[in-house]
């Protein structure tokens, strides 16, 4: 999938490609690299949300005949492009809420997708898909099931009286999922506010149960029907998209930790290598424990900020990701010694060779020259094997330049950055800075040592 996207905040306009293992955004500060990943994280979010206007002319049909066969070959060769439009205009539509601002702020603002319509009818061809549609009390109501290799989809209406917009909104999903499943995955975003949040997440649910046991003395004096949980829901939906989804993340702690994602083995990895310790969850309380410390363990606001900024991404690589999420950080080196910032690197490319697909901004010249690393040992040559070892490098970390996609924000614009085998990543706009840094290091220490010299 290419998406362009059209006077978002500063960027006129920006050609993404996302179907790289690895989409990495670099520049100055105030480049919009920041309105770029929110734009990401709404459209992929929001994709299957579509209003289910496109399939309602199917819902009088199968209430009718109780079992209807959808043609996906029809589908693609009369609806796909008015589907294209209408995802388009749905993500149009949501950005005043992505980025809690106004309307006329996001008035010039375009998107266009582009994608290989031939590939995507393959691929739905194919795909293997069953669902159901579930109310009340496990009572499944419809059931749909699409073989492989064949582009029919059967529904079967179970039971009636089943609501018209709930038959759409179910076709509207398995229509999508069938077409884009591999395209539009679930997403996880790590704001670079992250580490801010973490510390006031559990205040604000204080603050929440206090605010709603006063409302409710207040809502019996005066008689007023309020409702207060829509009422916070409603200030917390005030920050941007993907912060107020980050909240909600870290109130749903205690559920989400039920879960065990195949990806435990990293967030081992991450807590060995970089936050030297673990976590715990207690009572709706985030712990850290560092290793070394017997049993002793610290609430996360006393902690140190590596581990602060660490907990949300250690939690969803053991509790939440899957194959082909999306996980998209924003400046992954945040509060990290330059060494830990290349190990965050070599996480990132063992992530992406295990199907996850990883987005990230960052101002770090360490975690580029480490993939370049990964990007060089990637091809055989002598010496490679004694370099790997010296290194501690490993094959599960090597990554060739086909699979990643670097981009340098600047001058309201977004380029592709340059790549080869032999260097990797060329990253100017970090070259640049560096070489001035040390032309005016050099400088002083002559200038310096000549006066000292003169003496």
């Amino acid at each position: 999938m290419n998406i362009d996207f059209i006077n978002i905040g500063p960027i006129q306009k920006a050609n993404i490609n996302l179907s790289k293992k690895l989409t990495i955004f670099c520049g100055e500060n105030n480049t919009g690299k920041t309105y770029i990943n929110y734009s990401i994280y709404s459209l992929l979010k929001t994709a299957f949300n579509l209003v289910p206007d496109f399939m309602a002319s199917h819902v009088d049909e199968i209430k009718e005949q109780g079992i209807y066969q959808i043609d996906m070959r029809h589908f693609f060769d009369q609806r796909f492009e008015s589907l294209i439009k209408k995802i388009e205009k749905n993500y149009l539509d949501m950005l005043p809420f992505t980025f809690a601002t106004n309307q006329d702020f996001f008035k010039d603002s375009q998107i266009q997708l582009h994608f290989n319509k031939e590939l995507l009818s393959e691929y739905s061809y194919k795909k293997e898909y069953n669902d159901s549609l579930v109310v009340g009390k496990n009572k499944k109501v419809l059931e749909i099931e699409k073989q492989t290799d064949s582009p029919i989809v059967m529904v079967t209406l179970l039971e009636k009286g089943v609501p018209d917009r709930l038959l759409a909104e179910k076709l509207s999903e398995t229509i999508l999922k069938i077409i884009f499943g591999d395209v539009f995955g679930k997403t996880f975003l790590l704001p670079a506010e992250r580490t801010g949040i973490n510390l006031f997440f559990k205040e604000l649910n204080v603050n929440r149960n206090v605010f709603i046991d006063n409302l409710n003395k207040l809502e019996k004096k005066r008689s007023r029907q309020i409702d207060l949980f829509e009422f916070m829901d409603d200030i917390i939906s005030r920050y941007p998209l993907p912060i107020s989804d980050f909240i909600y993340f870290l109130n749903d702690l205690e559920y989400l930790k039920r879960q065990k994602s195949e990806y435990k083995s990293l967030a081992t990895e991450l807590q060995r290598k970089i936050v030297k310790g673990s976590y715990r969850i207690e009572d709706k309380d985030v712990y850290f424990q560092p290793y070394r410390s017997g049993k002793k363990k610290l609430n996360l606001h006393i902690a140190s900020s590596t581990a602060k900024t660490f907990f949300s991404l250690v939690f969803y690589l053991e509790h939440m990701a899957e194959k082909g999420d999306y996980l998209i950080i924003d400046e992954p080196e945040l509060n990290l010694h330059p060494d830990n910032q290349r190990n965050i690197a070599r996480i990132i490319a063992r992530l992406i060779n295990k199907d996850i697909r990883v987005i990230i901004s960052t101002h770090s010249d360490y975690i580029l020259r480490e993939l370049n690393n990964l990007i060089l040992l990637n091809e055989k040559f002598k010496g490679r094997s004694k370099l790997m070892k010296k290194y501690k490098y490993s094959e599960e970390e090597l990554m060739s330049t086909d699979s990643i996609a670097p981009y340098l924000f600047g001058d309201h614009a977004v380029h592709p950055m340059e790549m080869s085998r032999e260097e990797g990543i060329i990253a100017k706009t970090f070259d640049s800075v560096i070489n001035s840094m040390n032309e005016s290091a050099d400088d002083i220490y002559y200038k310096k040592r000549e006066h000292v010299d003169n003496a």
